[in-house]
C-alpha cells in the first residue's frame, strides 16, 4: 500500500513539473512573437486633371552653322588676327599670307599695259591717216588724176596699220584679262569672316607656310542648336517647347539614328553666350494633357514599367499605369483609379504587400 502510494505521489510531480516547463515555453513564444500591429499608410485619391508633360534629358549645344576656311594658294602667314572665342563680323580679315609675288605680276603688267596702250594709241593714229591717204587717191584716181599704182600703194599701207592697230589691241586685251584674273586672286591670300560668328579653332600659327585647302580657322555661327538622344520618340513632337538654361526654343526635327535605334531631337537656332559642344540639362515641355493625376512620388517603377500600390478592399496591391507625362509634382497615367493610392517611399513598398492589416489615412491632394 505504501509502495502503491509512493509511486502515484511520484507520478504527480513528474506529471507537474512537466506540465510547469510546457507552460513556461508557451508564455516564452509567445512573448517572443508580438502581435503584428496596423501598419499606418498615407493615401490619396487619385483625380482628374490636366498638366503641362515635361521630360529632362541631356542635351549637346551645336552652331547652327560652322565652316572651316582656307586659303587657295600656298605662301607664308604673314599676320594672323584670330584666336578662338574671338567675336568677329561678316567681312573682318582673320589671316592673311604673303603675296609679294602676286603683287609683283600685277605690277609688271599694268607696266605693260601702258605701253601697249600707247602703242595702240600711235597705231590708231598711222591707221587713221593712212585711211585718210587712201580715201584721197581714190578720189584722185576716180577723177584719173593718180596712176592705179599710187592707189594700191595707199591701200597696202592702210591694210598694213588696220592689221598693227589690231594685233596690238589683242594683246593689250590679254594683258589686261591676265592682269584682272590676278587682281581677283588677291582675295584668295587673305582669309575673311563669311559671315558674323565666333571662332572655335585657330590651327596655324604666323610664320608658318599654309597649305592649299587645309582648314586653317573654325569659325561658328551665333546661333546655336540643342542635340538630344532619345529612346522614345513618341514622347517628344515637332514644336514641342524646349528650355536651356531659361532660354526657350522649339523642337525642330525628330530624325532615327539607325545604328542604335535611338532618335536625334534638334531644336530651332537659338542664341547663347557658351561655347559649342558643351553638354546641358535641357527640358522640352508638351502640349496640355487631359488624364488621372496621382502625386509625382506615388509613382514606382519595375523596369520599365510603372505602378502604383492601390488600396482596395482593406489591402494594397500593385496596379500598372501608362504615364502620359510628368512635372516636378504630378503624374499624369491614362487610366482611370477610383480608389486611394499609397503615399510611401520606394523601399517600404514591400511591407505593402507584407502586412494584412493597415490603418490609412486621406492625404488632401493639393
Amino acid at each position: 500500500m505504501k509502495k502503491s502510494l509512493l509511486l502515484l505521489v511520484a507520478i504527480a510531480v513528474v506529471l507537474g513539473g512537466w506540465k510547469l516547463i510546457r507552460d513556461k515555453k508557451n508564455a516564452l513564444d509567445e512573448a517572443s512573437i508580438p502581435m503584428q500591429s496596423a501598419l499606418h499608410v498615407n493615401v490619396v485619391m487619385p483625380k482628374v486633371g490636366e498638366i503641362v508633360p515635361k521630360f529632362s534629358y541631356i542635351g549637346q549645344l551645336k552652331p547652327e552653322k560652322s565652316i572651316q576656311l582656307s586659303t587657295r594658294y600656298s605662301g607664308l602667314i604673314q599676320h594672323l588676327d584670330a584666336y578662338e572665342g574671338q567675336s568677329v563680323r561678316k567681312g573682318d580679315i582673320l589671316l592673311g599670307i604673303d603675296d609679294s609675288e602676286l603683287e609683283s605680276k600685277i605690277t609688271t603688267l599694268s607696266l605693260k599695259q601702258k605701253e601697249l596702250e600707247i602703242q595702240k594709241s600711235n597705231a590708231l593714229l598711222e591707221e587713221t591717216l593712212a585711211h585718210k591717204k587712201h580715201s584721197s587717191n581714190q578720189k584722185l584716181f576716180n577723177a584719173g588724176a593718180i596712176s592705179e599704182e599710187f592707189l594700191d600703194e595707199s591701200a597696202l599701207m592702210l591694210d598694213k596699220t588696220s592689221t598693227k592697230r589690231s594685233g596690238i589691241g589683242q594683246s593689250l586685251a590679254q594683258v589686261i584679262t591676265e592682269r584682272q584674273a590676278l587682281i581677283q586672286n588677291r582675295s584668295y591670300y587673305t582669309v575673311r569672316a563669311p559671315m558674323d560668328g565666333v571662332i572655335e579653332k585657330v590651327w596655324v600659327e604666323k610664320g608658318e607656310n599654309s597649305t592649299p585647302s587645309k582648314p586653317m580657322i573654325q569659325l561658328s555661327s551665333h546661333t546655336k542648336i540643342v542635340e538630344i538622344l532619345v529612346d522614345a520618340q513618341h514622347e517628344i513632337a515637332t514644336k514641342d517647347t524646349l528650355l536651356v538654361q531659361g532660354i526657350q526654343s522649339t523642337v525642330q526635327s525628330i530624325l532615327p539614328v539607325a545604328q542604335n535605334y535611338q532618335f536625334k531631337i534638334k531644336s530651332h537656332p537659338f542664341k547663347i553666350a557658351m561655347p559649342s559642344d558643351v553638354l546641358l540639362d535641357v527640358v522640352i515641355e508638351k502640349q496640355k494633357v487631359s488624364g488621372t493625376l496621382v502625386p509625382a512620388k506615388a509613382l514606382s517603377y519595375d523596369g520599365k514599367s510603372a505602378y502604383v500600390m492601390l488600396f482596395k478592399n482593406g489591402v494594397f496591391i500593385k496596379q500598372s499605369v501608362t504615364v502620359l507625362g510628368k512635372d516636378s509634382q504630378h503624374i499624369l497615367i491614362h487610366e482611370s483609379l477610383e480608389h486611394p493610392v499609397a503615399l510611401v517611399h520606394a523601399s517600404k513598398l514591400s511591407q505593402l504587400l507584407a502586412y494584412k492589416t493597415f490603418s490609412t489615412h486621406v492625404v488632401p491632394y493639393e
